[in-house]
């Protein structure tokens, strides 16, 4: 596993972004208790899949550092309030198609990974990392890789995207898309209580809600995503020793 130097060097590798940034963010998220922190030295510990779920949450809302805590904090508690299989759009293919669709889709979830069904997008994006990583053996990753013939056969593909301007964020595996919304304005729950103190509690939730959206209403790039290619580098940075 990679020591906090070699953390940094990685993560900003397979962002393709600069040093100085993420060791700006890193310095900041350490300091607010958002990374892994211990000794120095030979005796520091590793990193994990959750720090760089953490630091990858962080670039994707705002690439800034001193945005890096809000944006931990803020999106990293987004909760999953949806998922909608692969095989709800794909009616109109042939049975072939779909067969092979739905052999390639069926087990690349997040699905028996521990994971509550209201988990938050950090969690996710920490285990989506640790699949990358860990998991391109197993068979459930063998079955779900994509076979193109001569031009070779792929690992399954995945997209997390964070959307600032909304609060709100998308992973989408190999065609099932699950989606993570402010725990505050909860659309499974909100509203539920009509009571006069359920409505209040909800009308506080929102202005709380929007007072966090508000921090990111300026945000140059509203959505942000990171990729297939970027997820297994992340991964391979937290398994390799560092130099």
């Amino acid at each position: 596993m990679v020591k906090s130097g070699g953390f940094i060097v990685g993560i900003a590798a397979a962002l393709d972004l600069p040093e100085p940034t993420i060791s700006g963010a890193f310095r900041i998220l350490r300091e607010s208790g958002l990374m892994t922190s211990g000794a120095r030295g030979v005796n520091a510990p590793d990193m994990t899949d959750l720090d760089a779920a953490r630091m990858t949450i962080a670039m994707l809302v705002n690439e800034r550092p001193a945005y890096s805590e809000s944006g931990v904090r803020d999106f990293g508690q987004l909760i999953c309030t949806d998922f909608r299989p692969a095989s709800e759009d794909i009616d109109q293919v042939s049975e072939e198609i779909r067969e092979d669709f739905d052999r390639s889709s069926r087990e690349f979830t997040l699905a028996d990974r521990g994971l509550s069904e209201c988990h938050t997008l950090e969690q996710a994006v920490a285990e989506l990392i640790r699949m990358y990583g860990d998991d391109r053996q197993c068979g459930y990753w063998v079955r779900s890789q994509i076979d193109l013939g001569e031009r070779g056969t792929f690992d399954p593909n995945a997209t997390i995207e964070v959307v600032a301007g909304s609060l709100s964020a998308r992973i989408s595996m190999q065609g099932n898309v699950y989606r993570y919304s402010d725990p505050l304005v909860d659309p499974n729950t909100w509203g539920e209580d009509e009571s006069p103190e359920g409505i209040a509690g909800d009308m506080d939730a929102e202005d709380a809600h929007n007072l966090k959206l508000s921090r990111y209403s300026t945000a140059i790039r509203s959505v942000r995503s990171i990729n297939t290619i970027q997820l297994l580098a992340l991964a391979k940075v937290l398994r390799e020793a560092a130099a």
